[in-house]
């Protein structure tokens, strides 16, 4: 239906402007500022999105993003998380419902199996 239309595409969103924060650091050729940026990333950045996440979906029952099923809104926050968890292990462990979420998408026959022999991305 239009609404849960209009809420995936807010966490999709949402889900760009965190990437949109990460590439900051990952582009800048300044060793310093890249420092700067990657620190504000793991105190700031991260704990704001992880925080909406988390939040939306417990609202919706801790299971989906949105409604009752899996939707782009679960895929794009799964992905969203693969290079920070990558670089920060740590990034969601103050999120158990999104870390639970994470897990049950691994645990999709095809997908998990995709998930598990793609190739490996810096980003």
């Amino acid at each position: 239906n239009n609404w849960e239309d209009a809420q995936i595409n807010q966490y999709v969103d949402l889900v760009g402007d965190m990437f949109t924060e990460l590439i900051k650091g990952f582009f800048e050729k300044d060793e310093e500022k890249k420092k700067e940026l990657n620190k504000k990333m793991v105190e700031e950045v991260f704990p704001k999105f992880t925080g909406i996440f988390e939040k939306a979906l417990v609202a919706n029952g801790g299971t989906f993003m949105v409604g009752d099923s899996l939707s782009l809104a679960d895929l794009a926050i799964y992905n969203a998380f693969d290079t920070p968890l990558k670089n920060v292990p740590t990034v969601l462990d103050s999120s158990p419902k999104i870390k639970a979420a994470r897990a049950r998408i691994e645990a999709l026959p095809k997908l998990g199996e995709y998930v598990k022999n793609r190739k490996p991305s810096d980003i």
